[in-house]
């Protein structure tokens, strides 16, 4: 009875070694999967100052044409300056953000569309105040340096939209790995 009580935690002393090998082995051969892994880093996100780059360029080319066609009425030409400056910014920021915001849809196109008829538009603004051959090329100089910057624009977003995609699948295949 002594040897079978001696021989049955024997037993048990074997299989617990195999069992603690074999998880040694899960853990080494899990350890090694998650160094394998493409590791995802930090996700793809707008800069800032390029951003800001943008804003700063359309308002050079949108704030005189607010400041001559709608905020002219003002009685301060600073204060004139001031807003048309401002709501530029707001506008073209807004434009901006949502082309580098934003996530590639089958409707991703109205972005660039909406850019480019803003600058239309503020094309037929410009010449219908435009009196001299002078005047009607700025107002198309501008409307070319608008429409690039929303093309360039748009390229950029793209780039980031397609990083993003990378980061996706490369963030889902490290969140996998065990």
């Amino acid at each position: 009875m002594h040897q079978a009580e001696y021989e049955r935690p024997l037993a048990q002393r074997e299989d617990a070694e195999r069992g603690e090998q074999h998880a040694a082995a899960n853990l080494r051969d899990a350890q090694q999967a998650v160094a394998s892994a493409p590791k995802a880093g930090p996700r793809p996100r707008l800069d800032n100052w390029r951003l800001a780059a943008f804003i700063v360029v359309f308002s050079i080319a949108v704030a005189p044409t607010l400041h001559d066609s709608v905020f002219h009425t003002l009685p301060d030409d600073l204060l004139a300056w001031l807003f048309s400056s401002i709501c530029s910014a707001f506008v073209l920021g807004m434009l901006s953000w949502g082309r580098l915001g934003g996530r590639q849809t089958k409707l991703t196109w109205i972005g660039p569309a909406a850019g480019v008829a803003l600058a239309v538009g503020l094309l037929a603004v410009r010449l219908s105040s435009a009196e001299r051959t002078g005047e009607v090329m700025f107002a198309i100089g501008l409307t070319i340096v608008e429409i690039a910057a929303v093309l360039l624009l748009e390229f950029l977003a793209r780039d980031l939209r397609a990083k993003e995609a990378d980061w996706d699948v490369t963030h889902a295949a490290e969140s996998e790995a065990p």
